[in-house]
């Protein structure tokens, strides 16, 4: 059995790393994490730890969206949707590392895995290297009959706390979890939704009503390589991936978003960093100095100023585009 550590405080994780690296138990970094969910308002949470893999190797072909690992042997549930992470792509003239795509059980066979996008055309070749895991549902990370959430008969009822998912097209879908029987619920129609699966790129928006604060406590192993994700045009809610050491700073963020002359421009993708009581503090990439700078008054950021778990992207082109999280440099000794 592993045992799990506290993963609140960036000294914590690396002090613990040489332990890790001479324990033949440990993978990876495992821990968990607890998040305040405040009553009365809107939470942002990102999940920062991840599933163990289920499969990692290399793709023999890569042929569009057919991937195909011969000495794959994959096994996964009906039912369950999975995770699969680029790590190295063996491009050496396009880099996709770090892509994430989220795939159905159904199309994932004992050597293939189907995506939904053609990463060939993104510029993956043959020899790439993976990791597969199960995604996270609701029910895996809030519970369901004992929950962090507060259930409710409906999904408009004043007692249901509601999880807000992005959709991938700028909107939310939301659930509840149905007091009666304990079932995630759609919020809107009430039908059964189990085992949504849930990005941990994608941060989540936890509506908490008027039921008091509640912690959620998620375990996991810890991600040590990039993550990538496609950010569209309007407001992103974005997980920021890595559980402790992460900053604006050190977040790899300004070599993804557009940077500007000061916060207003039309040209300044903005990164809204939200506090205790549901306040925001907004930054962007100042283009003449590189630094980042409060969106409001200009001021300089402090130095490494901590990132929460998840984040808002305020994308102000037109035009969609790819970011990428890097992980902090001392998780390289993880």
């Amino acid at each position: 059995m592993k045992t799990l550590i506290p993963l609140t405080a960036l000294a914590a994780l690396f002090a613990a790393s040489s332990a890790f690296a001479q324990t033949p138990a440990f993978s990876k970094p495992s821990g968990y994490v607890t998040q305040n969910l405040e009553a009365n308002t809107f939470n942002l949470v990102g999940i920062t730890l991840q599933k163990e893999s289920i499969a990692s190797g290399s793709f023999e072909t890569v042929d569009g969206n057919v991937l195909t690992d011969a000495q794959g042997a994959f096994v996964v549930e009906d039912g369950k949707s999975y995770i699969l992470e680029i790590v190295t792509d063996g491009n050496s003239e396009v880099s996709i590392e770090g892509t994430i795509q989220l795939v159905p059980a159904a199309n994932i066979t004992s050597t293939q895995i189907t995506t939904s996008d053609d990463l060939a055309s993104f510029g993956l070749q043959a020899g790439a290297t993976y990791r597969l895991s199960a995604a996270p549902t609701i029910e895996d990370v809030f519970g369901t009959t004992t929950s962090v959430l507060a259930k409710g008969p409906n999904g408009a009822s004043p007692l249901s706390d509601i999880v807000w998912v992005p959709d991938g097209n700028g909107g939310y879908t939301r659930f509840y979890i149905r007091s009666s029987d304990n079932t995630v619920r759609n919020a809107q129609s009430n039908a059964a939704a189990p085992n949504t699966p849930i990005v941990f790129t994608d941060g989540l928006l936890v509506q908490k009503k008027n039921t008091g604060s509640s912690s959620l406590v998620t375990t996991g192993q810890v991600k040590t390589t990039i993550a990538g994700l496609v950010v569209i045009p309007g407001f992103n809610v974005v997980g920021t991936t890595f559980p402790a050491g992460a900053t604006l700073q050190n977040s790899g963020l300004q070599n993804s978003i557009s940077s500007g002359p000061n916060g207003a421009s039309p040209l300044s993708d903005v990164v809204w960093i939200p506090s205790p009581g549901g306040v925001y503090t907004r930054y962007y990439f100042r283009s003449s100095d590189s630094t980042w700078r409060n969106a409001q008054s200009n001021v300089e950021a402090v130095a490494d100023l901590p990132l929460t778990s998840a984040i808002l992207v305020q994308r102000k082109a037109a035009s969609s585009i790819n970011l990428t999280l890097t992980p902090p440099e001392s998780y390289d000794n993880l």
